[in-house]
């Protein structure tokens, strides 16, 4: 069921990438259907999860992207909760955490251009909570720092919507000091690089 679904997938891949995102709908359908069957039938089976959530986030995007959001967006949802119990079930891998923080994000960015600011920002506010929870366990992370920069900076444009500008910037400069020391990070990496090639 899971192979049958991972190939129904790639079908609705080809149609999303000619932009025939009703064609798509069909084949991510029967990838969401296998992939549903393969989980019912091996529940400790990680990977078909994850096929899951990946299949339902494509079935939600044919919609959004033919202006469909209100169709759209209960995939979004149910990919969320879906990797929420991945997550759950794994608290120490970060790579589960991180999915599920950019699944919150983009499902927030949705809600936001739809007009549903307050909706967006705790969408994005959940997603910073996780990042900040994960990083008290691992703070030098940095796409941990990377997803937490961007959650916040979405969680203060959520909140200028709304006119609380107030709310909104120690949020930014959150955003702005993570982003900060990545870039210093990078640049210093980078210099390492470059030191050890002219020694060489």
């Amino acid at each position: 069921h899971s192979e049958l679904g991972l190939s129904w997938n790639s079908l609705g891949m080809l149609y999303d990438k000619a932009r025939k995102h009703a064609e798509a709908i069909h084949p991510f359908e029967q990838a969401v259907t296998e992939q549903q069957l393969a989980v019912d039938q091996a529940k400790d089976a990680d990977e078909y999860k994850e096929n899951l959530g990946y299949s339902i986030d494509n079935l939600g995007e044919q919609y959004v992207s033919q202006g469909r959001v209100a169709a759209g967006l209960p995939h979004y949802l149910r990919a969320v909760r879906l990797r929420r119990q991945l997550s759950a079930a794994h608290r120490t891998n970060r790579e589960y955490a991180l999915a599920v923080a950019k699944a919150l994000i983009v499902f927030g960015t949705i809600q936001r251009h739809e007009g549903d600011s307050v909706a967006a920002g705790q969408s994005f506010s959940d997603a910073r909570k996780l990042m900040e929870r994960e990083l008290r366990a691992a703070p030098a992370d940095p796409a941990l720092q990377g997803q937490l920069a961007a959650a916040l900076h979405n969680e203060a444009i959520a909140l200028a919507d709304q006119a609380k500008c107030n709310d909104a910037r120690p949020l930014l400069e959150r955003a702005v000091e993570l982003l900060r020391l990545g870039a210093s990070r990078a640049s210093s990496s980078t210099a390492t690089v470059l030191d050890r090639e002219a020694l060489s």
